[in-house]
Order: C-alpha cells, then structure tokens, then sequence
C-alpha cells in the first residue's frame, strides 16, 4: 500500500513538472513577445556560479501606480516590518505593462488583483516599501553556460560598457513570464570625472560620452551647453515620491528641454562616439539640500554626503516634427542613465 502511495505521489510530481514545462513551451512558441530594459546595473551588482540574476525596470513599481489592492494592503500593515523587507514579501501582483515611445514595455500598474483588459505579468513582491514594491516575475535568473556568468559582467563593465541589456520574453495569457533571450542595446553612456586643483580636490565637471556600440548607424541629440542631460536623484527605493522627495535635488528639474535644431543630431557611424562637457561649477547644475534651512544651491562637489546621490541622464526628447529635421529619424529615442555619482565622484 505504502509502495503504490509512493507511486502514486512520484507519478503527480512527475506530471506537474511535466505539465510545467509544458506550458512553459507554449508561451515560448505562441505567447506575446515583449522587450524589457534591465535596471541601472552598480559594479557591485554580483552575477555568480551558471544565473546572472538581473533586476529589470519592472521592479519596482513606484506607490503612484499601485491600484487600490496593493495599496490597501500596506496601509493596513505593520509600517516598522514593511520598511524592513518585512510582512509584504512573497504576494501574487499583476503589473500591467505598455510600451513606451522605444518599444521597451514598462510597468504602468501594480495590483493584487489582475486587471480588467491590458498586458498584463504575474510576479510576487520581495518587499513593500512606502516608496515602491519590489517585484520578481520569474525572468531576473537567466541561465548561463557554466563560468560565462562572470564573462557576461566582464563585458559589461569593458565592451558594453554603459549599455543597457534587454530581456526578450513571452507572455502567457495568464500572465506567466518566461525569458526567451537577451540582447544588448546599441547606445551606451559612460561618465569621467573631473576635480579641481584645491586640497583638497572636489568634483568640478563632468565628461560624458555616448558610444554607438551597434553594427548600423545612429543619431544623438547634443543641445548646446549640454542641455540634452539631467541629473536625476538616484532615489532610495523606500521613500515615498508621492510625499517625499530625495534630500537632494538638481535646481533644474523642472526646466523643460530646449527645441532641437539640426546642428544639434549628430550621427555616429559603428563604434563612433561622442563626448559632452558638463561644467559643475556653472550654476545650471547646482543641486540643493532641501533638509537644510536655509537650502542654498551648490556645486555637487562641495557635499560629500552619500544622499547627493545623481544619475546622469540622456534624453534625446524628440517631437514628431523633429524627426523630420536631417538624420532626425535615425535618434534612438530611449533615454540613458550613467552609474551613480556623488559629491566625491562616481560610485
């Protein structure tokens, strides 16, 4: 008896893997096939033994695009657990998602419950934070030959430094993500800096160069005075933008994008690059602490706190009438995010 219950129990696990991989194949073959950004990678970002586990620009998913589940959910929670990686962890969310002007697909909502009508993907949250939520949808571990893990960081880091890699994936009508593949982009952005002569020495300006890395050519868009660029905070993920913001801010934040002029795209053949100056102690690029009273705009290199936390960002911010300008249709429209720099430099 015990022997046929043994049996009988192998024959189920058997089937459900079975049935599993099956179904696995299926969205492979027949699902909807979507392109995903990877997150901003940190050198420190570890990708080890035959999984390099990825973080992709699905999680997280900010509070202003929680639906009313989710929502409900932590403000009836224990906040002191929550900020902790606490009592949200391992709940069934749906993340409707929609692609952006670059045909990437972003998240644009996140419930426990799955939405109405839309594209949507199944995950369960890592953490709930009063910022954001942490989501993993089964597609971060991506399956490498054995040792090609630490190669696919070394290339990251030298021949693609700066590029951002997409995950290729399919989705079921469930709303069951499996990874199909991986390619890289073809713009990447790197950041070198510059410090003056005082001791002692403090960050005064920044050269950044975006580097066609793909195999056709493509245009950028260099404003003059570097004004295809922002410094974006690089916010900690448990704070609420909806009521807080970051203790540091760019004075510029809220200055729209001068119009684009055909000197300004500039096409880069295959392996071309170009670099742009961004002078720090020029007071377009001040940043500003808003904790302190009397909140007066600096340098970022005369604050050495970690909290003045900036990305530099690339937004080529084309409307459809500059795409008829010459060489206008070949600008890559993504925007483009550098490593972390603090008062102190890169991170």
């Amino acid at each position: 008896m015990r022997f046929r219950l043994a049996v009988l129990v192998a024959i189920l696990q058997l089937a459900v893997l079975v049935f599993m991989a099956g179904e696995r194949e299926w969205i492979l073959r027949y699902g909807q096939p979507l392109v995903i950004r990877v997150a901003p990678l940190d050198p420190t970002d570890p990708m080890r033994g035959e999984y390099a586990h990825l973080e992709t620009e699905l999680s997280p998913v900010y509070r202003a695009q929680w639906g009313a589940g989710l929502v409900r959910l932590f403000d009836e929670s224990d906040h002191r657990t929550v900020v902790f990686g606490g009592r949200l962890r391992d709940i069934r969310v749906y993340a409707t998602v929609e692609a952006g002007p670059d045909g990437r697909f972003q998240a644009t909502s996140l419930d426990t419950q799955p939405p109405a009508k839309g594209l949507f993907i199944r995950g369960r949250t890592n953490s709930v934070y009063a910022g954001s939520a942490e989501v993993r949808y089964g597609i971060e571990a991506m399956f490498v030959q054995q040792g090609k893990a630490g190669q696919l960081e070394q290339t990251r880091r030298t021949q693609y430094a700066g590029v951002p890699l997409d995950l290729e994936i399919a989705v079921g009508h469930d709303g069951l993500a499996v990874l199909r593949g991986y390619h890289w982009e073809s713009l990447g952005i790197t950041v070198t800096t510059e410090q003056t002569k005082d001791r002692p020495a403090r960050l005064s300006g920044l050269t950044i160069t975006l580097t066609n890395h793909g195999s056709s050519d493509l245009a950028i868009v260099d404003r003059p005075g570097a004004g295809s660029f922002r410094m974006v905070p690089n916010r900690p993920r448990w704070i609420n933008p909806d009521t807080e913001s970051s203790h540091f801010e760019w004075v510029g934040a809220g200055l729209a994008m001068e119009p684009v002029t055909a000197p300004d795209i500039i096409v880069l053949h295959p392996g071309g690059a170009h670099s742009t100056h961004m002078n720090l102690l020029d007071s377009r690029w001040f940043v500003v602490d808003r904790r302190a009273k009397d909140a007066k705009p600096g340098s970022l290199g005369n604050f050495n706190a970690w909290q003045a936390n900036f990305r530099i960002e690339y937004d080529p911010a084309l409307t459809p009438n500059d795409r008829t300008l010459p060489n206008g249709n070949l600008v890559a429209p993504a925007k483009l995010r550098s490593r972390p720099i603090i008062g102190g430099g890169i991170d």
